[in-house]
């Protein structure tokens, strides 16, 4: 039997980035004491640090009883992503004697997973340094040395070197999908395409010759993590990491600016007003390095969710009714966490959860927390906080549906919404984007919002660019660009996707779209010579050519045009 228990009425103000989801998985009690890591932001290094599964729960617990808490400059918290325990600290870069002029030729960084840096189409650019995130022993970073990375260019152009440089690399960077754990399939593997190695081709595409390239890889904790959690957590890390490359790369007097590519991942979220403390922590680091005369800018895709029913518009109650209710489906065999934001004016309004086999769930008005049993077990929580001085996140978490050692998951199904208060409300999925299914008999399935009214295809029958054909419908396409492509910095640079051929052109089925109109991001010419078709990259080792789409794709165009000098950009605001 459902029920919810553990109810709460205390302002959850201070706590760090994603320690609520981090709670439940603390009170899910999967491991005894299962271990986190928590991003701590010092005036010269950033530091992933262990944190103990008891030490999360107090923090969290001493909020929920009304306990202020001592100020903390702990950025966010995150499933554990250290090996051993160790720490891993990235060092922000000394200072440089002068600014680089706005319009100069920048260097490339590519923040990425799977980069066969060694392929033979990528002769014209210089790759400059190879690293991975490390523990603190290493110095927050492992690289490659320079004679390490001419010697991988050098045999790259044979099956045999192809093969010799994955193992090397497997052994440098134990952490990164190059190494196969013990049970574990490999995310990476001749003759299919990696994304990293696509997103350095399509670079290349429109760099100068002979630019200058950083290739950073991504742990592997992080790109098999479907909550987007860990990326949270680690992207400013790799921000000041890359960046450190660079600037060693560089030498210690050269004027630095640093286009940096993060094609991986685009997290769900609000499109305006709210404040995700992700998204502020990487807008510091980006200030950080500018105090130290490093100018970087950072390239974004708007994300491939435009069909992927994860955004819903909630109108406005009429005076004496009720809001229209949500549908929000979850899928059997889910081993991942499914999470749905709604973003509505301040407080704490009432919230009614109706499971798929009709039990009635209803958090009172005023209450700030539940967590979701069934029997006796964990399955999920509701929690409310504010997302910044103007709106308020109400987020519903529940576990996979997935038993996992004898534990249940959380019902799978239909489940029906009823959110209370005035004023308007944005739901957002929190989208399962791993991409990488690192263990085939523990699968993501992610979840998705309904409505009867929604049209998936237009009157062409084709898939619909925007919302035209149902404007009756809650679920909507409007509101699918990631938000990381949200911030109003303005070195933040969100990019689409279009296709063209034939004299005509649109923008691609999959492009994520803004809330508001006026607000569309720059685009790129992806796809063609129609809607359907991809561009031919390189996605290995070999020469080999894959059709490969999406706005990471167009991002990666657009980073090796910006390198050399600025071009015209628009962020979204």
């Amino acid at each position: 039997m459902l029920s919810l228990t553990d109810r709460a009425t205390a302002a959850l103000t201070g706590l760090p980035e994603e320690a609520l989801a981090a709670y439940l998985e603390a009170r899910m009690e999967r491991e005894a004491d299962p271990p986190f890591c928590r991003l701590v932001r010092g005036e010269d290094a950033l530091t992933l640090d262990a944190l103990d599964g008891t030490a999360l729960r107090a923090m969290v617990e001493a909020r929920l009883t009304g306990a202020e808490g001592a100020a903390t400059d702990t950025v966010a918290v995150a499933p554990a992503l250290l090996r051993d325990g160790d720490p891993l600290s990235v060092a922000l870069p000394k200072t440089r004697p002068t600014a680089p002029a706005p319009d100069a030729p920048a260097e490339i960084a590519l923040i990425d997973a799977g980069i066969a840096f060694w392929n033979p189409g990528f002769l014209e650019l210089e790759i400059c340094s190879v690293g991975h995130l490390a523990p603190s022993g290493f110095g927050g970073i492992q690289q490659l040395t320079r004679a390490e990375i001419d010697t991988a260019v050098a045999r790259g152009g044979t099956q045999e070197g192809d093969r010799t440089n994955r193992l090397m690399l497997a052994a440098a960077f134990p952490g990164s999908v190059h190494s196969n754990p013990p049970g574990r399939a490999p995310l990476v593997r001749p003759g299919r395409p990696a994304h990293g190695t696509a997103m350095l081709d399509a670079i290349g595409r429109k760099a100068p010759q002979g630019a200058r390239v950083h290739a950073l890889e991504l742990p592997r904790a992080v790109l098999r993590d479907s909550t987007g959690i860990r990326m949270r957590t680690v992207l400013p890390l790799a921000l000041a990491a890359v960046a450190g490359m660079a600037a060693r790369a560089a030498g210690p007097t050269a004027p630095l600016r640093l286009v940096v590519l993060l094609a991986y991942g685009f997290p769900g979220g609000p499109q305006r007003g709210a404040d995700p403390g992700f998204l502020r922590a990487v807008s510091e680091v980006i200030e950080a390095l500018a105090a130290r005369n490093i100018a970087l800018e950072l390239v974004l895709p708007t994300g491939n969710h435009l069909q992927g029913r994860g955004v819903a518009h909630l109108p406005a109650p009429a005076p004496g009714a009720a809001r229209p209710p949500l549908t929000w489906r979850t899928l059997p065999g889910d081993h991942s966490n499914n999470r749905l934001e709604l973003f509505h004016d301040p407080g704490a309004p009432e919230l009614t959860l109706t499971a798929p086999d009709g039990a009635r769930l209803t958090r009172g008005e005023g209450e700030t927390f539940a967590l979701i049993r069934s029997d006796d077990h964990v399955v999920g929580l509701v929690y409310t906080q504010p997302a910044s001085d103007t709106i308020w996140r109400t987020e519903v978490i529940l576990s996979g549906s997935a038993a996992r050692r004898d534990r249940p998951g959380a019902p799978f199904g239909a489940w029906t919404l009823g959110l209370g208060g005035e004023g308007e409300a944005r739901a957002y999925v929190r989208r399962d984007d791993s991409g990488y299914m690192d263990d085939r008999a523990a699968p993501f399935r992610p979840s998705w919002l309904e409505d009867p009214a929604y049209r998936a295809r237009d009157a062409r029958g084709l898939p619909g660019a925007d919302d035209a054909d149902h404007p009756d419908s809650l679920v909507r396409r409007a509101g699918t660009v990631s938000v990381l492509c949200t911030g109003e910095d303005a070195r933040l640079h969100p990019v689409g996707a279009r296709w063209e051929g034939g004299g005509e052109s649109g923008p691609s089925i999959y492009a994520g779209l803004a809330a508001s109109p006026g607000t569309t991001p720059e685009t790129e010419a992806v796809d063609g010579p129609g809607p359907f078709i991809g561009m031919p990259l390189r996605g290995d080792g070999s020469t080999r050519l894959f059709r490969l789409s999406g706005t990471s794709v167009a991002a990666a165009l657009r980073t090796g045009a910006k390198a050399a000098g600025q071009i015209p950009t628009s962020a979204s605001p």
